[in-house]
């Protein structure tokens, strides 16, 4: 969509291997051998994975964004915990406390970082709390930031939804080349 419906030369032989090894598992070649008009078919196929493909990855963008929602509660039920396990006597040291937070990679896009720290007695552990604390705000606006993200994805992969059929159309010569070496 990003590139008007044209593929990079990468993208189009990635596209090339994917539909291939499609094209063995659902005997495309012997169709083809058969005649008629197996290149409908063919289109039909392909198009049914691409319809696949597309509401598996709009259930992956919905599952990331409601998981992104819950982080905030998840990060102040860590720091409930830590400080519960801080106060306690009888908490056996060194413990892990793992947490989640939305955060900006080397090249500046937005992740979920996962920070894993050891603790070896409470005040530790109430270190590890007022940090968490202390980027409370700041990670609750990376996270923010990363539901429009994923927002604005799930618009781009509406868009690409309603093309497919237009897409895989527009493949007929590489699904072609593709017949060609399953023969």
């Amino acid at each position: 969509m990003k590139q008007d419906g044209r593929l990079l030369v990468r993208q189009r032989e990635q596209l090339r291997r994917a539909l291939a090894t499609s094209g063995q598992s659902l005997g495309w070649a012997g169709r083809a051998a058969r005649g008629g008009d197996w290149l409908a078919d063919i289109n039909k196929d392909v198009l049914r994975i691409a319809r696949n493909g597309a509401k598996s990855m709009t259930r992956e963008l919905a599952n990331r964004k409601a998981a992104k929602r819950k982080e905030m509660a998840r990060l102040k039920a860590v720091i409930a915990s830590t400080q519960k396990l801080a106060e306690n006597p009888d908490t056996a040291y060194p413990t892990e406390i793992i947490f989640s937070h939305t955060a900006r990679d080397s090249t500046r896009m937005l992740v979920t970082k996962t920070e894993e720290r050891t603790v070896n007695d409470a005040d530790e552990a109430l270190g590890v709390v007022r940090t968490i604390e202390k980027n409370l705000i700041r990670w609750e606006v990376l996270k923010d930031a990363m539901i429009v993200e994923f927002e604005e994805s799930q618009e781009e992969l509406g868009a690409m939804k309603r093309n497919l059929s237009g897409f895989v159309q527009a493949q007929q010569s590489l699904l072609r080349e593709v017949l060609v070496t399953l023969h």
